[in-house]
């Protein structure tokens, strides 16, 4: 599988994962585990997060 195929997959876990309504603070460690080794890509995925995504994932 490639790199890309799996950031891809990851990222739309976390759509879904946010879509369902889960806490902002329910699993993030468990969501954390797919970007060990990934650090500059999980330093991206965080500022997205700030920028778009956490912002719906605080209102649940």
């Amino acid at each position: 599988m490639s790199v890309n195929r799996l950031r891809r997959y990851d990222k739309i876990k976390f759509a879904t994962w946010v879509a369902n309504g889960q806490s902002a603070c329910s699993e993030p460690w468990k969501w954390h585990e797919l970007f060990k080794g990934r650090a500059t890509y999980c330093l991206r995925a965080k500022q997205k997060r700030r920028l778009g995504w956490s912002q719906a994932a605080l209102q649940f």
